[in-house]
């Protein structure tokens, strides 16, 4: 079974903002979307200190024609142990953006597991 897609709302924000310079973006994202899904982790770098539970992936920009290394950072959540998702957490042009600081990918995996946390005291009071 393949796991569910979820886009938080500040990631659909920022492909918005993104769509503005970058035309095809939300076709590249949606072609991307069918190979992370079929197999999420083949492409993906485990983000070393959250125990392979943020994943960094780079994605190929048709707008900028310089392949995967010079297109887009796709951080998401994925836990290998329970893999009913992945929870698109930000995305970014290398261009504008070396990297992401450790303490704005702390705050996405405390804002993630808070939302796990939530859906499963919502999915236990509906049984």
């Amino acid at each position: 079974m393949k796991p569910a897609l979820v886009e938080r709302p500040e990631f659909q924000d920022e492909v918005k903002r993104l769509s503005r310079k970058y035309r095809h973006i939300e076709n590249d994202l949606q072609s991307f979307y069918k190979e992370l899904l079929s197999a999420p982790l083949v492409r993906a770098f485990a983000i070393p200190g959250f125990e392979r539970r943020l994943w960094k992936v780079r994605m190929k920009s048709t707008d900028q024609q310089r392949g995967k290394s010079g297109g887009f950072r796709l951080i998401f959540y994925f836990d290998e142990n329970k893999p009913a998702a992945l929870y698109m957490l930000t995305l970014y042009p290398k261009t504008e953006r070396e990297d992401i600081s450790p303490d704005e990918l702390q705050r996405l995996l405390k804002e993630v597991m808070s939302r796990l946390l939530q859906e499963g005291n919502h999915t236990k009071s509906s049984e």
